[in-house]
């Protein structure tokens, strides 16, 4: 069955409602869905120097990394081990979240190493002019601008 990563939007965490509802869309259509929470959102205290920001992609990185781990399945013969086909793993980012899921599949896509069961993702609100010119602080450091 297909799983679904959903990112929030900034400001928010995995229990908001809209995120609980995408989730629960997902899982009624027989999906495995989870939230991803970003560093010290959701009640979570902050235990790095680094934050969250809309330019930081490592975190995605690593959670998506992981999950496809999660994801390869094997299948024991009589004397080797192979590979079966993973199961499909889709994004869907909301506001900030869609900025750093794009960001990530164009980083990943560029350099050819997004993984292979990731067939997808869906940018849902992207601020797609975000400058300096138009973003004061304390936001811009937010965003990563």
């Amino acid at each position: 069955q297909p799983v679904v990563l959903v990112l929030h939007g900034i400001n928010n965490h995995a229990n908001f409602g809209y995120m609980k509802s995408l989730m629960r869309e997902f899982s009624n259509r027989g999906w495995v869905a989870a939230g991803m929470n970003y560093r010290g959102c959701g009640g979570i205290p902050l235990e790095t120097p680094r934050s969250y920001t809309g330019a930081y992609t490592g975190d995605l990185r690593e959670v998506v990394h992981y999950i496809s781990g999660r994801l390869a399945t094997t299948k024991t013969t009589t004397s080797t081990t192979t590979l079966t086909t993973n199961p499909s793993l889709f994004l869907v980012g909301n506001s900030i979240g869609a900025n750093i899921m794009t960001k990530y599949l164009g980083e990943e896509g560029f350099s050819g190493s997004l993984p292979a069961c990731l067939a997808g993702g869906v940018s849902l609100g992207n601020p797609l002019t975000m400058n300096t010119s138009n973003v004061k602080f304390p936001m811009g450091h937010v965003l990563g601008l």
